[in-house]
């Protein structure tokens, strides 16, 4: 029997315990407003990831018309020169999936790029992209930032206000049961609910992305389900943040109507300010010029570099004209003296090539500086690692952009080293006084299009991007766990026992 009692009392405040839960979760889902707020947050979750299938079928759609524009260009006769931009060496950018739920830098990538002497030039983002959902930047990932967040914390105010006046925390204080116990089963009746929402939401996203499926476009159920299924973990992480803030702040604020202004305010702090700001302070800290005067400042250095290469190389040649400098001594002289006409037009390009990546290298320095800015500053609220933890699970973050711009400058050293400073022909130009006569110069037979380095498409890494998602995921548990560590000293410090 004394072991009976001993099981009887150790059973006691698991009981307890999971009374409260069952309590709270059953108030919880006996109120229409609960599911109001959550069929809300549901149409909006499918409207969004609806429509954002859709502005991806219509980037497939220009996708698909850059790469018939590139087919077309490379039927067209002829060698490689290697003088300028080649649409034929044009290289275009799928579009990305993760963009329906979570469009990321996705938006504002190139398009295409391609490939001149003087270096890479970027084409412009795509026009479906630009103005998706009529210039509104909705998705999932902003649906859950926003709404989502205002929802949650809306209803962790709730909650205590609830309790207030109904008197039913104080008398589940009265138990004698530890106070720890009753505000953990309380934080997890609050967080089934707050995953209750969370998983009617991803429902209407998979839902939305079936739904709104264009005809053309080729998405396995499988695919959409490994898309829409990850998100759950961030979404999960950030709402029971904004949930136990809303309960912090209705244990500070004594009055309900003051509670629900001072978590709106921090709603707006959290969802909408900082996370934007951020990317604006590293904008502004750390400015990078545009991609375009980077273009313009490279060509300009190339091409003079070039031009001056021309004349030495005329310079070279005239110094080395037996008698007169006629056509056939000219041509006379270009075949004696090939190898140091070669030599000297290796050299000028060389120093061309070091001008144009010392100006390059500034620029990405800069860039870099800003990006990883960006990223440090991101630590700063809750609510940007949610939308990077969307972006990066989605393949829409800085991870996209690192992956393209690696591959895409590998072929721009590759096309360099092979063809751009390796021309096959190069204009000789003579100075003044040996005639100011111009010929040409060729090294070597041009190649066709075949004997070009292709390009490789480069693979995401799932691994890679879990792992950076995974990053962000544990900051939101760092700001979770302090968030409740605050939670717990409001409730030890606000609720007293009316037996103390």
């Amino acid at each position: 029997m004394d072991s009976d009692r001993g099981e009887g009392q150790e059973n006691k405040p698991r009981s307890r315990w999971l009374l409260v839960v069952r309590h709270d979760v059953g108030l919880a889902f006996r109120r229409p407003s609960l599911h109001g707020c959550v069929a809300f947050l549901a149409i909006l979750a499918g409207l969004s990831s609806s429509l954002g299938l859709r502005d991806v079928a219509a980037a497939h759609q220009d996708y698909t018309r850059l790469l018939q524009q590139q087919v077309e260009a490379q039927l067209e006769p002829g060698s490689v020169m290697g003088w300028s931009t080649d649409a034929r060496l044009r290289v275009a950018r799928p579009p990305e999936l993760g963009a329906a739920l979570a469009k990321g830098i996705d938006a504002s990538l190139p398009s295409y790029w391609d490939f001149s002497p003087s270096g890479v030039r970027w084409g412009p983002a795509r026009p479906s992209a630009r103005h998706l959902q009529a210039g509104i930047p909705l998705d999932f990932g902003l649906l859950v930032l926003t709404i989502g967040g205002l929802l949650a914390g809306m209803y962790g105010v709730d909650i205590v206000a609830s309790a207030r006046a109904t008197g039913t925390l104080r008398a589940w204080l009265s138990l004698p049961v530890p106070r720890a116990l009753v505000l953990s089963a309380k934080l997890t009746a609050a967080a089934l609910v707050v995953a209750y929402a969370v998983l009617v939401a991803q429902l209407a996203a998979l839902a939305g992305l079936l739904t709104g499926k264009p005809v053309g476009l080729d998405v396995s159920v499988a695919e959409m389900l490994s898309l829409v299924a990850p998100m759950a973990v961030p979404a999960l992480l950030f709402l029971c943040f904004m949930m136990i803030l809303g309960m912090s702040v209705g244990l500070l604020v004594p009055s309900d109507g003051g509670a629900h202004l001072s978590q709106i305010a921090l709603w707006i702090l959290t969802a909408l300010l900082i996370p934007y700001l951020t990317s604006t302070a590293a904008r502004i800290i750390v400015p990078v010029p545009a991609r375009g005067s980077l273009e313009h400042a490279a060509s300009e250095a190339f091409a003079t570099r070039i031009h001056d290469a021309e004349y030495d190389l005329g310079a070279l040649l005239a110094s080395r004209v037996d008698g007169a400098a006629d056509s056939r001594a000219l041509a006379t002289a270009v075949e004696r003296h090939r190898a140091a006409l070669d030599d000297e037009w290796t050299e000028a390009a060389g120093q061309a090539r070091l001008e144009v990546e010392r100006i390059e290298q500034a620029w990405w320095t800069e860039r870099r500086r800003q990006t990883a800015l960006a990223r440090s500053l991101s630590w700063l609220s809750p609510g940007a690692m949610l939308l990077r933890g969307f972006e990066t699970l989605a393949g829409t973050g800085p991870p996209l952009a690192e992956t393209w711009d690696r591959a895409v400058e590998g072929y721009q050293r590759r096309l360099n080293r092979d063809l751009f400073d390796e021309r096959p022909r190069v204009t000789i130009r003579l100075p003044a006084q040996a005639g100011g006569y111009w010929l040409r110069f060729d090294r070597r037979r041009a190649p066709k299009l075949h004997e070009v380095p292709q390009f490789q498409v480069p693979r995401h890494d799932r691994g890679q991007r879990s792992g950076t998602a995974a990053q962000h995921m544990a900051g939101l548990a760092v700001y979770l766990m302090v968030i409740v560590g605050v939670a717990s000293r409001l409730f030890a410090t606000r609720f007293i026992r009316p037996t103390d």
